[in-house]
C-alpha cells in the first residue's frame, strides 16, 4: 500500500512535469519568428492529426481484411460537413456525437 502523501507527491508531480512538456514549446514559440514556409506547413498539422485519428477508428485490418465501421462512417459525414460550415469545433462534436447516438438506437 502506498503512503497517502507519497500518492498526491507523486501525482502533483506527474500533473507539473505533464503540464511543463505541453505547454513550455508554446510558451517558446510565441517568441520565435518561423519563416514562411514552417508556418504554412505547421497549418497543416491539425488537419492531419484529425485525418489520422478518423482514420484509426473507422477502418481497422483484421486477418489480411479491411474492415470498415460504416456506422462511423456516417457519424462522421455529416460531422465533417458541419464542421466545415460553421467552423466550430463545438457544432462539430456536438453532430457527431447526436449521429453516433441516433445511428446507434436504430
Amino acid at each position: 500500500m502506498v503512503n497517502s502523501s507519497v500518492f498526491w507527491w507523486v501525482l502533483i508531480g506527474a500533473g507539473l512535469i505533464n503540464w511543463l512538456i505541453r505547454i513550455t514549446p508554446v510558451l517558446v514559440a510565441q517568441w520565435i519568428k518561423f519563416p514562411a514556409g514552417v508556418i504554412r506547413f505547421l497549418h497543416f498539422v491539425p488537419l492531419s492529426m484529425m485525418s489520422a485519428i478518423l482514420l484509426q477508428n473507422l477502418v481497422s485490418v483484421t486477418q489480411q481484411r479491411l474492415v470498415v465501421d460504416w456506422l462511423g462512417v456516417m457519424a462522421v459525414l455529416p460531422a465533417v460537413i458541419i464542421g466545415y460550415w460553421r467552423n466550430s469545433l463545438t457544432w462539430t462534436v456536438f453532430v457527431g456525437v447526436l449521429m453516433m447516438m441516433l445511428l446507434r438506437l436504430l
